[in-house]
């Protein structure tokens, strides 16, 4: 029987794995905790949103849309717009196109951002002024990929 108060021997194999299990626990944890935090404090970024849309200028005269480009071109530009393609020319790789206008994609910073743009009473009194000088074959609203 023991006399003294010390705690009986440990093996030296346990002695030198503990350190190290504690080590690893210890950085698997953090690890976690800290991606945990990452993730829950980085910011959400919506995807972009895009217009896609085919229309034609119903006038020959090239001012004819200036009052609603300036009405309109300061509400998208709150929502983000930019275009990433624009022009009368498609190449049309399979499948017909019946369209005779101008092709058209731009991009937002989101579909939520195009739909308040578009919806909002501003715009809506922006779209009155290019009544009968736009034909709208098409425009619709899409969302794209999250970055």
């Amino acid at each position: 029987m023991r006399t003294n108060d010390r705690p009986p021997h440990r093996p030296r194999l346990v002695r030198a794995i503990l350190p190290i299990a504690t080590f690893l626990g210890g950085a698997v944890f953090g690890s976690i905790a800290t991606s945990e935090m990452s993730a829950e404090t980085a910011p959400q970024v919506a995807p972009p949103g895009y217009i896609i849309g085919v229309t034609r200028a119903a006038s020959s005269n090239p001012n004819a849309l200036g009052a609603y480009a300036a009405a309109a071109g300061p509400l998208a530009a709150e929502a983000g717009l930019s275009y990433v393609a624009r022009g009368p020319e498609v190449h049309v790789l399979e499948g017909e196109w019946p369209f005779e206008g101008t092709f058209m994609i731009e991009r937002f910073n989101s579909l939520q951002a195009i739909l308040d743009f578009w919806y909002s009473p501003g715009y809506q009194e922006a779209k009155k002024l290019r009544e009968g000088l736009l034909d709208v074959d098409f425009l619709i609203a899409v969302e794209g990929v999250a970055p």
